[in-house]
């Protein structure tokens, strides 16, 4: 009996030892801005965070905990997410705008396509994608509609606003911009050549140039 009461004393202090503070330690709930800053991260990504950070010497690790806390907190003032739908306009002889959509139920609304049809802009609206992404942890938001008739022959480049909305509208003989004078920032949305026959479309929501994107329209020869 005392021989088993010595096996478990023993074997409780072997889990009290540092090669098993990690788990008893959570240097994410002990910094509370941090703690908020990583609030839509999974467990699994708090997890590994923490094991990384038990395994730094205390001046080290405050260090890496501050220049996270900065950048996050730099993320959350500066980048955004965005909102985008991005369609494929086909002239026609209608008054006003017709929408075919087999991706969302209303991916304009009832302003957006009374400001478009005012350009004038009559005929069909064919919702090409839709979609939602930008920097993990961004508080601003920015709406972008594009709609488009034509391939491009060369990359075109746009600012965006830093919050809000923007529509950029292919015309026959340029571009037009509702609101056309909305508050430009230094992120921007490159549309441009893709394989034959495509256009792709890319945004960066940061500022620095980390653009993402896909190829979007296909054109007829």
């Amino acid at each position: 009996m005392a021989r088993l009461l010595l096996l478990v004393i023993g074997f409780g202090l072997f889990l009290s030892t540092p090669l098993s503070l990690y788990s008893a330690q959570d240097y994410i709930k002990e910094n509370p801005e941090l703690d908020r800053l990583l609030g839509d991260s999974s467990p699994r990504d708090r997890d590994a965070l923490n094991k990384m950070l038990s395994s730094m010497q205390p001046e080290d690790r405050q260090k890496f905990i501050q220049g996270m806390i900065e950048l996050r907190l730099s993320s959350e003032k500066n980048d955004i997410i965005v909102k985008r739908v991005f369609a494929k306009f086909h002239k026609g002889n209608q008054k006003g705008l017709t929408v075919t959509n087999h991706l969302s139920s209303e991916p304009l609304t009832s302003s957006e396509l009374a400001e478009l049809a005012e350009l004038p802009l009559n005929g069909v609206l064919e919702i090409a994608q839709l979609g939602k992404g930008g920097v993990k942890g961004a508080k601003k938001e920015v709406r972008i509609v594009l709609i488009m008739q034509k391939h491009v022959d060369s990359p075109v480049k746009f600012s965006l606003p830093d919050e809000g909305s923007l529509m950029i509208v292919q015309m026959d003989d340029g571009w037009a911009f509702i609101p056309k004078d909305y508050t430009s920032s230094d992120k921007t949305i490159v549309i441009k050549p893709g394989r034959a026959n495509k256009t792709d479309v890319e945004w960066d929501a940061t500022g620095n140039g980390a653009y993402a994107g896909s190829e979007v329209y296909s054109w007829s020869r």
